[in-house]
């Protein structure tokens, strides 16, 4: 899947905020109506779907690593795009 960090996810991002940081508003985007919960950060990111499946990626790629430390310590940040493959 390939999610998409918007200005929109950045300016309502919480920092050090598994559940409500950029890149988890942008899994909640691509989930759509089927999103329950997520939680995100640079050692892995796990999606809850609303039939109760469990979808994760342990192995986060490099731009989502590099975008959550930068957003995390106060640095700026800009929208992206990334791949994301969760079993």
């Amino acid at each position: 899947m390939v999610i998409t960090v918007t200005e929109h996810d950045i300016k309502l991002g919480r920092s050090n905020s598994p559940d409500a940081c950029p890149v988890a508003l942008a899994l909640k985007r691509a989930y759509g109506k089927n999103y329950k919960h997520c939680t995100v950060s640079m050692f892995g990111i796990g999606v809850r779907d609303i039939n109760g499946f469990f979808h994760s990626c342990r192995l986060v790629p490099l731009p989502i690593m590099n975008f959550i430390d930068k957003f995390d310590r106060g640095y700026p940040v800009e929208p992206f795009e990334s791949v994301l493959n969760l079993d």
